[in-house]
């Protein structure tokens, strides 16, 4: 009954739902937003124009890298609909609220939008957003090599995190593929910090207590045992930690070190707690504190990048 109901209702109240359980819009936003923005600042300081990112590149900038990660996650409904069809038939697709076929053309419509805003803003980006596209493609089909790939989640990992500077990379070339055909050699660390931003977020979010752990969900705490995946995880955030502070001594030397360094140690209390004792505290924290430094910190080095500290009486850095 709940699902011949679910499949009756309007397709916009089905979509709402299913973005509010698989993509919530503005929760993504709030921390996809950060990023948008400090790629823009980081390339135009980068070109020697340390002002705050215009607005209208800024909003159409923060839609496309939106709409890419929503791309990913229509490309996982697809590649995971056997296992979730199995062990976890609560989901949206499983259960018959919305279709494959319907999440594929909202990802074809997504892309539509995509492109439109990307010719408005800096047609010159155009191929960047490309580039996105065609690495989404490869993996969703896994890399052609699926059996393979997923015998070894390290590479499994590495691999799909490439997508996270391409993305990085995307959303820059809104602002310096208008005035250079190459972006600059610096800008480097900061695709670095992306690709390890991203690990941060996959990590955390597949760490658990031993007794949220679920039969057919692969976590990096059931892979490796609570403690390793914890010390993997501390491990990239300290190296993001060392790229972001790469990045933001480029802009403002000195106490934004600082700064970066007290929000690391911040962001590593929950699982330094979690080393300790796995079943003192629930992995979902670890994961918020993902979030917290990703929004953090990308919204601390595109305020650096945009020298707005330094426009700002008292608070130079």
């Amino acid at each position: 009954m709940k699902k011949s109901a679910e499949n009756e209702s309007l397709f916009v109240n089905r979509l709402w739902q299913y973005q509010s359980e698989r993509f919530p819009v503005f929760v993504h936003g709030l921390s996809i937003a950060p990023l948008a923005f400090a790629s823009l600042a980081v390339s135009r300081a980068l070109r020697g124009e340390p002002t705050f990112v215009p607005l209208l590149p800024l909003l159409g900038s923060i839609v496309c890298v939106v709409l890419a990660f929503f791309i990913l996650r229509v490309c996982d409904e697809f590649k995971d609909n056997a296992d979730d069809t199995l062990y976890r038939p609560d989901r949206p697709v499983p259960r018959g609220l919305i279709s494959l076929r319907e999440l594929f053309w909202c990802a074809v419509i997504s892309c539509m939008i995509q492109a439109a805003l990307t010719f408005a803003i800096n047609p010159a980006a155009l191929p960047y957003l490309g580039l996105v596209w065609l690495y989404t493609y490869l993996m969703r089909r896994e890399f052609f090599i699926p059996d393979q790939i997923k015998k070894h989640p390290i590479a499994y990992m590495v691999s799909h995190m490439v997508i996270m500077p391409l993305i990085t990379l995307y959303a820059t070339s809104m602002d310096w593929a208008a005035h250079t055909r190459t972006p600059v050699p610096q800008l480097g660390a900061f695709l670095l910090l992306s690709f390890f931003g991203g690990m941060i977020i996959e990590v955390g979010r597949k760490i658990r207590i031993p007794a949220d752990e679920q039969n057919g969900v692969q976590t990096y705490s059931s892979l490796f045992g609570p403690r390793r995946a914890a010390l993997l995880w501390l491990g990239i955030l300290f190296t993001s930690a060392v790229f972001a502070s790469m990045v933001a001594n480029n802009h403002a030397p000195g106490s934004a070190m600082v700064i970066l360094l007290t929000l690391c140690l911040c962001t590593a209390s929950p699982a330094l707690i979690y080393i300790l004792n796995p079943h003192s505290t629930k992995g979902t924290i670890i994961e918020l504190f993902s979030g917290l430094w990703i929004l953090l910190m990308y919204t601390l080095i595109g305020f650096l990048a945009s020298g707005l500290f330094r426009q700002l009486p008292g608070l130079s850095l």
